[in-house]
């Protein structure tokens, strides 16, 4: 689910607009785990192809028994698990998935927001390719950096007037990448403070006018991106 668009006094083309993450309160005490076989990072490529560094005997399940072939989703590979939200070591909230007969495996919830974006482009309709929630683009959106959680800032170009933040795509925790093409994701309650940054104030770092940029305490985040316009997405 997506929230927005959010509508900032003040913001216009060319100001920054930072992101303070001030809280992520899980709303149910479970998320989902999904592993889709033969997607994300170990899927076919537009032409059927493996992906580089892979063979088609590699890309899980085997080619002839994905079941994509029925049309049915059910039978496509995809396996989603509940996994129920408990306190760990020293009172710490985590995950904790089966495994094998008796055992589990756990882990600690580092709960973020998926997608924080801001309006970047001008669209023909409500249905235009350009609109796509899942390619991440200047405009930020579906960045999925498992560092932007609690603590650190986030900063995204302004390219309209009042720069129309969205936020959404919940995560409970997850690795460094969406390897299956989901974390453990689930409802969460979160809270922002939304600054909006003069060119020349020096209240964001420059880069930020033009590229999306992130800081923790520990760390500055640039971030790359393979489709920063999000022209992709209508091809």
């Amino acid at each position: 689910m997506v929230t927005g668009p959010i509508y900032v006094d003040g913001a216009q083309p060319g100001d920054a607009l930072k992101i303070a993450v001030l809280s992520m309160l899980p709303r149910v005490p479970y998320g989902v785990v999904s592993s889709r076989h033969g997607k994300g990072a170990l899927a076919r490529t537009p032409s059927d192809g493996a992906p580089d560094g892979i063979t088609l005997d590699e890309v899980m399940p085997p080619v002839a028994t994905d079941g994509r072939s029925t049309g049915d989703p059910t039978r496509y590979g995809n396996v989603s698990v509940f996994t129920p939200v408990r306190r760990g070591r020293k009172g710490v909230p985590s995950g904790v998935m089966k495994r094998g007969g008796s055992g589990s495996v756990t882990f600690p919830l580092r709960p973020f927001m998926g997608i924080m974006g801001v309006a970047f482009t001008s669209a023909s309709g409500l249905t235009d390719p350009l609109l796509n929630s899942i390619p991440p683009t200047l405009g930020g959106g579906n960045i999925d950096i498992n560092l932007l959680g609690v603590g650190a800032t986030f900063y995204l170009p302004v390219f309209t007037e009042g720069t129309l933040f969205y936020t959404g795509d919940p995560h409970h925790a997850m690795g460094n990448g969406e390897v299956a093409l989901t974390a453990m994701e689930g409802s969460l309650r979160a809270t922002f403070r939304l600054t909006v940054c003069k060119p020349g104030s020096g209240d964001a770092p420059s880069v930020a006018f033009h590229y999306p940029f992130a800081e923790t305490p520990e760390a500055w985040v640039p971030i790359g991106l393979s489709d920063p316009d999000g022209s992709g997405a209508a091809r």
